[in-house]
């Protein structure tokens, strides 16, 4: 557990009054790491515990943070947020298709609420400015047919060191915002957690379709030019959004082609 007097650092008593009671009242468990192997190995431990969700914990750093399809995730010391929600829900694992998108939009949507222009980068990247500054990774535990347990994990660029080898464009709060303004952390983290539980309680109730348009609204795919790369085939086409189900829409040589998200990589071409 993290034992740290600095006053930057992440804070439980300074995050909790970001959340509403009701929010408060559901959480099982909480932790804050200073160091951990991923915060979502911990929240998926957590799953092992009967009623033991929701559960929650953020850590200052990763010695083994991943994204999607086992990418390794840049997580130095003290300088970004590194967090993992698990959360029940009673529905059946082919419902939660949409989900991963639909939580990408409260962390778009923080960041906007802070003067940052972010996107939304199909399916679960959150861009500014054509460079990636945070992620979402998804991962599950089936319990039965109507009940999945499922951790959110949120990686998000805060003041990232310059020297770091990534090999992809990406930014962070400090460079979107001139680098002289403080960026207070623990009311980030706040502002993620309690965005978060939103999305999950909605979702438990409505699934994904009242996040379409917002999605769309976020949308950095939509109307550009795109290449899909699957373990087929690279093919080359225009965004126009998203279905009902979460898949990417892409018209190809004037046919409407749907993507899932499983092992495929987009990028945009200027």
């Amino acid at each position: 557990m993290l034992q740290n007097d600095d006053p930057g650092a992440l804070n439980w008593q300074q995050i909790s009054p970001g959340l509403t009671t009701g929010q408060l009242l559901q959480i099982r468990a909480n932790a804050i790491f200073d160091s951990i192997s991923s915060t979502n190995d911990w929240a998926l431990e957590q799953c092992r515990v009967v009623d033991g969700l929701p559960a929650v914990c953020f850590a200052e750093q990763q010695s083994q943070g991943r994204g999607r399809q086992g990418r390794a995730w840049a997580s130095p010391r003290s300088k970004n947020i590194y967090m993992s929600l698990a959360w029940p829900f009673d529905l059946p694992v082919a419902e939660l298709g949409g989900l991963a998108l639909a939580a990408a939009i409260p962390v778009a949507q923080c960041l906007r609420q802070r003067g940052i222009k972010a996107q939304l980068k199909w399916p679960n990247d959150i861009w500014v400015a054509g460079c990636k500054i945070a992620g979402i990774l998804l991962e599950t535990r089936v319990r039965s047919k109507q009940r999945v347990d499922v951790v959110i994990g949120v990686g998000l660029n805060v003041s990232m060191p310059d020297n770091l080898e990534i090999d992809q464009l990406w930014t962070d709060m400090s460079r979107q915002l001139g680098g002289g303004e403080s960026i207070n952390r623990n009311q980030v983290a706040a502002c993620l957690l309690a965005g978060l539980m939103g999305v999950c309680e909605a979702y438990q109730l409505s699934g994904f379709g009242p996040y379409i348009e917002q999605w769309n609204d976020f949308d950095c795919c939509r109307g550009a030019n795109l290449e899909i790369t699957t373990d087929k085939h690279v093919v080359y086409g225009t965004g126009e959004g998203i279905d009902a189900t979460g898949c990417l829409k892409v018209r190809v040589d004037g046919e409407l082609m749907l993507f899932t998200s499983a092992d495929i990589k987009v990028r945009l071409k200027v």
